[in-house]
Formats: structure tokens, C-alpha cells, sequence
């Protein structure tokens, strides 16, 4: 069954936490990508031009991008400069959908798991409306399209791209369940495209 990416941010005794207004106006904050500079966690797809080969490429803060984290117990929520909001949400998709067609090794993977950090960021500031859907709606067809893009894969598995047929379905069921509940929300469906 299909978990909501709400359900994700559920505490123990089924409370939402309290809901957080982003302030970061980067695709990715300074904090996070210093650490994963840092740490060498840099993706090559958002890499400085120019260092994008290196064996530990630098991190250029116009092409990072927030990386999902999984929620674990305990775990305070993330500070407002943590947190893009809906402005930035919408640039970092339209900027993911944009680099599917890289040519480089695991950029599925890359765009899917940026995306299940802007849906993560949306639910902590409790998007909704118009804006929200329109991003869920891209985030929907991204998945429908990788889906079809890569039905011809043998095993459901892309090991260049990191497409992945389960996952894909996962991810894509979850991003449908929120864009469902969030045409729930608008009632009849009025402002929602």
C-alpha cells in the first residue's frame, strides 16, 4: 500500500509536527552542501563546470540540489534556512525535469531522489492549492514517463540511469496519493488545474 509522504513525517503518536516556513532561496542550503562537500557526497550533476570528472568534484551552489533524508525518530525538524519554499520548490523541478535527459550514469536516480526532497519540503510547510498540485502533478509525470521511458528494461532495472521499476512505482504511487489528497483539499477541484 501506498504511504503518503505525510505519513512519513508522522510522529510516534500519529501528531503532525508543527508546521515550518521555509526560508532557503537555493535549490540546495549552504549548510548541506558544505557538508556534503565535505564529506565528498558531491553528485557530478551538481558539480562546479569543470570538475564534474574529478574523482571528488566541487559542489557549485547553483546546481545543488537538497537531497532527501528520511525522517527517523527523534529527529527535530529542519531549521526554516533548511527549507526551500514553494517559489524555490517549483525552480528546483522545473531545473530536475530539465536534466533527465543527461547522458551521465544515475540521473534518474539523482532527479527522483531531488524530488522526493521537494515533496518532503512541501509537507513540512503544509503546501497546498494550486502551486503545490501543479508541482505534484510534474512530479506524477515524471515518474508515468520514466515508467514508460524505461519499460523495455528486462529486469524492471536500469543500472546506467539507476532506474529502478519498484522504486519508480513507489515513488510515483506516493507523489499520487499527495496530488489526490491535495485536489481532496480544494473540494470540487476549483483552483486546481
Amino acid at each position: 500500500a501506498a504511504h503518503t509522504a505525510m505519513a512519513d513525517l508522522l510522529d510516534g503518536d500519529g501528531a503532525l509536527p508543527p508546521v515550518v516556513r521555509g526560508t532557503c532561496q537555493t535549490m540546495c542550503s549552504a549548510r548541506e552542501l558544505a557538508e556534503r562537500q565535505q564529506c565528498m557526497e558531491i553528485n557530478r550533476l551538481e558539480a562546479e563546470p569543470g570538475t564534474e570528472d574529478w574523482r571528488h568534484p566541487t559542489g557549485s551552489p547553483t546546481l545543488a540540489v537538497k537531497r532527501y533524508a528520511r525522517p527517523a525518530a527523534g529527529r527535530t525538524l529542519p531549521s526554516p534556512e533548511e527549507i526551500r519554499p514553494i517559489g524555490v520548490l517549483e525552480r528546483t523541478v522545473e531545473y530536475l525535469i530539465s536534466i533527465m535527459d543527461h547522458p551521465y550514469a544515475g540521473t534518474y536516480a539523482f532527479v527522483a531522489d531531488r524530488l522526493r526532497a521537494v515533496v518532503q519540503d512541501m509537507v513540512v510547510q503544509a503546501e497546498q492549492g494550486e502551486r503545490a498540485a501543479h508541482i505534484l502533478q510534474r512530479i506524477v509525470r515524471f515518474h508515468a514517463l520514466s515508467a514508460v521511458r524505461f519499460s523495455a528494461s528486462p529486469d524492471g532495472k536500469d543500472s546506467m540511469t539507476g532506474y529502478s521499476a519498484y522504486h519508480n512505482h513507489e515513488l510515483m504511487s506516493k507523489a499520487l496519493v499527495s496530488l489526490l489528497h491535495s485536489y481532496a483539499l480544494a473540494g470540487d477541484g476549483a483552483g486546481v488545474p
